[in-house]
């Protein structure tokens, strides 16, 4: 894990990135972000393009049923082991 940011549990995922900054300046080759489906607002996309990174939105399908693992999301919850 590169940057974390721990917040209270009534503010959202994506008002969140500002707290992010100090970590990609410590981690300038940092290219491509993987976010959560919380993160689709304009201001995530904006977020990005301010430090150069491309972003990838992991998110279920519209159509899935039940559980299903979703691609890349096991990278962030082992960190919490």
């Amino acid at each position: 894990m590169l940057a974390l940011a721990v917040v209270p549990a009534n503010v959202q995922d994506r008002d969140t990135l500002l707290a992010l900054d100090a970590g990609k300046e410590n981690w300038p080759s940092l290219r491509l972000a993987l976010l959560d489906g919380a993160f689709t607002a304009q201001r995530c996309q904006e977020w990005c393009n301010l430090h150069g990174m491309r972003h990838r939105v992991v998110e279920k399908r519209p159509d899935q049923k039940g559980f299903v693992v979703l691609e890349r999301r096991w990278v962030v919850e082992r960190t919490f082991d």
